[in-house]
């Protein structure tokens, strides 16, 4: 977690100081501001449209985005469907607000290419300031022989339904997913 905190520092300081250089270039050479094909009359409108951009993502972000955890924890998709509705809905987002934004400020313009390009930069830092659940030990792995031989035994017997049903009775304090996991792989085997 804290070497991701550091990464994500570093890369904001990056773009901090190249929007400081381009801004300055701008200013000195051209007279007219433009970064990124994004015309704005002030800083100020800038500034607004950035804290706009962030703030609305921000708040729409979390609470869409628990759509596909929530699918994914109930077992109703697979682990790569959850990434893909991750990535669709992250990009999605960006570009919508990006869209909406540029047609509520008239003093700002966005050119299409840069409506496409851009939620990929938000894509990124999410995925660099968020990650992923990959570096998440798999808690299968943590349970403990007398839990896997019960469920052998219930799978010479049961069903695989029966006994994921009949091992949530027993650990309770063991997630749904977790059991039905490891009852799948240890099924597998067996067969």
């Amino acid at each position: 977690m804290k070497d991701r905190v550091l990464k994500a520092l570093a890369i904001l300081l990056l773009l901090g100081i190249i929007f400081i250089v381009i801004l300055v270039q701008g200013l000195i050479y051209t007279g007219s501001v433009s970064l990124l094909g994004i015309n704005y009359e002030s800083l100020w409108v800038l500034i607004t449209f950035v804290g706009l951009l962030i703030i609305s993502e921000t708040i729409f972000f979390f609470s869409i985005y628990q759509i596909p955890k929530s699918l994914y924890s109930l077992d109703l998709i697979p682990s790569s469907v959850k990434n893909l509705l991750d990535i669709c809905i992250i990009y999605t987002i960006s570009f919508l607000f990006i869209v909406f934004l540029d047609q509520v400020m008239h003093s700002i313009s966005v050119p299409f290419w840069t409506k496409v390009l851009f939620p990929f930069v938000s894509l990124f830092l999410n995925c660099v300031l968020v990650g992923d659940d990959a570096d998440v030990p798999d808690e299968s792995e943590k349970l403990n022989d007398e839990i896997l031989n019960k469920i052998e035994n219930c799978l010479s017997s049961k069903s695989v339904f029966e006994t994921v049903k009949m091992i949530k009775k027993e650990y309770p304090e063991i997630s749904l997913v977790v059991i039905k996991k490891t009852v799948d792989k240890v099924h597998k085997d067996m067969v």
